[in-house]
């Protein structure tokens, strides 16, 4: 049985993929996004900040194929 944090791994995994395929230019920023930047020296990785990283990168996504599809 998978638990959450290997479900939301596994989702992040493929958003980031996606966005490396489809949009280059954004993936070589992508770390640069402030909810990847730990603020502490040992970083704990909660499920909230897991689900919150998920749907930045949806909304990143979703903006991206706006952004595409007015260009078309």
């Amino acid at each position: 049985m998978e638990t959450k944090e290997h479900q939301l791994n596994a989702e992040i995994m493929s958003l980031t993929e996606q966005i490396k395929l489809q949009y280059p230019e954004v993936y070589r920023n992508l770390n640069e996004m402030p909810i990847t930047i730990p603020n502490m020296a040992t970083p704990e990785v909660k499920i909230k900040q897991m689900e919150d990283y998920v749907q930045s990168l949806k909304t990143l996504l979703n903006i991206q194929t706006d952004i595409s599809n007015f260009k078309s």
